[in-house]
Order: C-alpha cells, then sequence, then structure tokens
C-alpha cells in the first residue's frame, strides 16, 4: 500500500534531517580537531583540491542522476546513464593525473605535499560517479533510512582516520585520505542499499534522458559550479590562509544549512511528484509547504545569525576568529533560502524544465557575478555572495511558481509574517540577554565558553517556551495542511 504524502514527508524529512545533521555534526567534529592541529593555510589547501575536483567531476556527472529522481526511468535508461558517466569520469580523472604527475598544473608551491594530495584525491572521482545512480534510485524510493545510515557508517569511518593521522602530524593527509575511506565506504554501501547493478547501456535510453531531463542536467552543473567556484577563486587570488578562514565558515554554515534547510527541501520536492497531478491539491500542499520550510528556517538562521559568530572562536580557537564575521554574512542568507527554493523544486515537479534552467542560469550568473565583483575586496566581501544570490533570485522564482501553481502573492506573504515574528523575537532575546549578562558581575562569566554557553542556553529556553504557547496551533494547522490523503 503506497504511503501517504503527509507520512512520506514526515517520514522522509525525519531521515533526511538525521542523516544530514549526522553527517555535519560528524564532519564539524572532525574540523573542531583539526582546526586545532592544522594551519588554516592546510585546510585552505585541501579545500582548494576538493573545489577543483568537484568541478571536474559535475563534468563526468552530467546531472542525470537527477532527472531519474523525479522520473520512474526504466532498468535500461538508468544503466545507460551510469555507464556514459563513468566512461567520461575516468577518461578525465586519466588526463588529470598526468597533468598533475608532470608539473604542468602546479597547485600551491607552498605546500610541498599538495600536488601528490592532488593525485591522491583524484582517484575519489570515479568512486563518486560510481554511486550517482544508486543514491538516485535510493531517493526516488524516498528510502532516505537507507540513505541517513550509509551517511553515518562512511562518515564515522573517515572521521577516526582523520584525527587519528592528525595527532600522529600527518597534516593534510588527514584531510585527504579522509575523503578517499569516506568514497570507498559509499561505493560499497550505497550499491549494497540499493541492490542495484549496472545492465548493459543503450544509446538511445541515453538520448531518452538528455531530451527529457536536460533542464535538471544543466541546473545541476550550474549549481555545482556556483557552490565550488569561490573555493577555486579565494584560493588562487586571495590565498589559500583566507580560503582557510572561509572554509571553517562555510562549515559551520552548512551544518545548520544541510541540517535544517535541505531535509525540507528535499523531502518536500520528492513529495509535490505525488500531488502534481490535482492543481489544486498541489497548490495547498505548496503554500503549507512554505510556511513549513520557513517556519523551521527563519528561526534557526536567525539563531544561528547571532550567536554563532562568538561561538566559532569558542569552540575552533581564537585564531578562527576571522571566520566569525564570514558566517554571521552567510547566515542572513539561510532566512530566506529555505522556503524561496520550494518555488524552484514546484517548477521541476510539473515538468517546466525550459523555466528551471532559466532559473538556475540566473542564479549561477548573478553569484558568479557578485563572486568575481567581490574577490578584489577580500574574504568577507566575497561571503556577501550568498545573501546577493538569494535576494536576485527569490523574485524571479516567486514569479514563476505563482504563474505555474496560480496562489495568490497575499496567501504566501502572509503565511510567512507567523515565521518572520518568531526570527525577530529570537533575534532580541538573543540581543536582549547579552545585553543582561553584560552587565552582570560574575567571575564564573568570565570564562568564554562558560559565558555562551548560560548565554545560548537562556535564549533556547525562550525561544522554546515562546514557541509552545503561540505557535502550537499555527504549527498543526500547517500540519493538518500536509496531511494530503
Amino acid at each position: 500500500m503506497a504511503s501517504s504524502p503527509k507520512s512520506a514527508v514526515i517520514l522522509g524529512v525525519f531521515w533526511s534531517s538525521f542523516r544530514s545533521w549526522g553527517v555535519r555534526v560528524t564532519t564539524l567534529g572532525v574540523f573542531l580537531v583539526l582546526a586545532r592541529l592544522l594551519s588554516p593555510a592546510e585546510i585552505g589547501v585541501v579545500m582548494f583540491i576538493l573545489g577543483w575536483l568537484a568541478l571536474i567531476g559535475i563534468i563526468g556527472d552530467l546531472g542525470l542522476a537527477e532527472y531519474i529522481v523525479y522520473n520512474d526511468t526504466a532498468a535500461e535508461v538508468d544503466a545507460s546513464i551510469w555507464w556514459l558517466q563513468m566512461g567520461i569520469t575516468l577518461l578525465m580523472s586519466f588526463t588529470l593525473a598526468i597533468v598533475v604527475f608532470f608539473g604542468i598544473w602546479e597547485i600551491d608551491p607552498t605546500q610541498p605535499g599538495a600536488q601528490m594530495a592532488m593525485l591522491a584525491l583524484i582517484t575519489t572521482l570515479p568512486l563518486m560517479a560510481a554511486i550517482k545512480i544508486p543514491e538516485a534510485i535510493l531517493r526516488r524510493r524516498m528510502e532516505f533510512k537507507k540513505l541517513a545510515i550509509r551517511s553515518l557508517i562512511s562518515i564515522l569511518f573517515g572521521a577516526v582516520v582523520a584525527v587519528s593521522l592528525a595527532y600522529k602530524g600527518f597534516g593534510i593527509w588527514s584531510l585527504v585520505l579522509k575523503q578517499i575511506i569516506e568514497a570507498f565506504f559509499d561505493l560499497v554501501l550505497f550499491f549494497y542499499y540499493s541492490r542495484w547493478l549496472p545492465s548493459r547501456p543503450d544509446l538511445h535510453s541515453i538520448k531518452l534522458a538528455f531530451l527529457g531531463g536536460w533542464g535538471i542536467v544543466g541546473s545541476r552543473i550550474l549549481d555545482v559550479i556556483t557552490q565550488k567556484a569561490d573555493a577555486v577563486i579565494i584560493g588562487s587570488f586571495i590565498g589559500m590562509q583566507e580560503l582557510g578562514f572561509y572554509s571553517i565558515a562555510l562549515r559551520v554554515y552548512q551544518v545548520v544549512n544541510e541540517g535544517v534547510v535541505q531535509p525540507v527541501t528535499s523531502v518536500v520536492a520528492t513529495a509535490f511528484g505525488r500531488v502534481k497531478t490535482d492543481p489544486e491539491r498541489f497548490k495547498a500542499f505548496f503554500l503549507s509547504a512554505v510556511q513549513f520550510a520557513a517556519l523551521i528556517t527563519i528561526p534557526v538562521f536567525a539563531l544561528a545569525f547571532a550567536l554563532g559568530g562568538e561561538w566559532i572562536p569558542v569552540v575552533f580557537g581564537e585564531q578562527w576568529q576571522a571566520s566569525s564575521t564570514i558566517f554571521q554574512i552567510m547566515c542572513i542568507s539561510g532566512i530566506l533560502v529555505g522556503y524561496s527554493g520550494l518555488s524552484g523544486f514546484s517548477l521541476l515537479a510539473q515538468g517546466r524544465n525550459k523555466a528551471f534552467m532559466l532559473l538556475m542560469t540566473y542564479a549561477a550568473a548573478a553569484a558568479l557575478l557578485s563572486l568575481f565583483l567581490l574577490a578584489p575586496f577580500g574574504v568577507s566581501a566575497v561571503a556577501w555572495m550568498f545573501p546577493l544570490k538569494v535576494l536576485a533570485v527569490f523574485p524571479l522564482s516567486l514569479l514563476l511558481a505563482r504563474r505555474l501553481i496560480g496562489f495568490r502573492l497575499q496567501d504566501y506573504f502572509l503565511g510567512l509574517l507567523p515565521s518572520l515574528l518568531l526570527g525577530l523575537i529570537v533575534l532580541a532575546a538573543a540581543f536582549g540577554v547579552n545585553a543582561l549578562m553584560s552587565v552582570l558581575d560574575s567571575s564564573l562569566l568570565d570564562n568564554r565558553f562558560v559565558y555562551m554557553s548560560v548565554h545560548t542556553g537562556l535564549v533556547m529556553l525562550i525561544i522554546m517556551v515562546i514557541a509552545l504557547l503561540g505557535y502550537k496551533q499555527y504549527f498543526n494547522s500547517i500540519r493538518a495542511t500536509l496531511h494530503i490523503q
């Protein structure tokens, strides 16, 4: 018996959240250790290499795995896409290895191990390409529990290796081997959980996938470019040390973003496909999904903005103080990105590939233009790319979604008001508690860790009381609308 969209969304959000939080918290824990053992420049070099590999890997990936997620493709289509991705990735990996090995491309003259680190990490390209189709199949089945288990197993093994090697003085190789170990376990576990093996390829199937999913393919390529171009540009033109500061801020931001935003948007986007045939049903589901996403993301990012910047030097060490401002700037974008992204997913669910591709192209152009214009002003300026991109894309995405779904703008924005109000309450509580504690005369609060712990605890208590008293009925009304049989 098929599950209802409501049950699928609730279970999917839980397991997707569990996966994202587990992976990101574990990864952040590893970086908490490595940040005190490695220099910002060493971390910057590895992030620079990974940024380049992500850009190179997307060419072999082609983004076709996303097409499988949103379409019930035949087995021969899945297999044909897998063989195509593997062939392109292996060819590119071999070419890149030759370029690096013979010194045609010198990564960083100041880091003697950078060339060998790049060669070692090239081996992860075919490993990561091999898991794209099995992962897409699990997502299409909405088997988020298996995805969560797989992620935690591989990340834990990688974490143990990275921390052990860092303590033994292996430097950047602790991060390099972490990536290789995780890629290997991902390969084994994805094929095990998906129970899928590629059959013989069929060229006609590949052609059909390109014709049906060109919008998804293009958007995936543009998305990766906009996500990884910052590391490449910062490392190339600003410096590896600055990239190290930026990377730590980005890691913390990703913990919040992927632990809160992505589980909601990923699961809801998949559920769109189950209600897309009924226009009224789809409209009601979309508006409730937007309210649901906003109620979660806006307060969380408001809290992260208020407290996260203070926590970074406490947790990572004073040498990472420069990461605090970068992180706070990134959090500004999070207040919008959680619910605004659902407009694009609604286009994708309804097969409006041309409109979705237009939106993604505009987003990529806004991000890259901001990146190139802001880079000369330093790494903190580059962080403004995040909010500027969201602000540039939001009006267009809302217009396209409104034309498709037919909702009233009044209903859309009125549905956001309770979440925006809660976000303002979070900011007021955070800054109010900070002002109150600053006038207290207590030697115990002279310890920065104790001060931030008390500060955070009081703010969380205030937020919980307000949420329980004022938002329980609002949340229940959203949940009732999502309960579409």
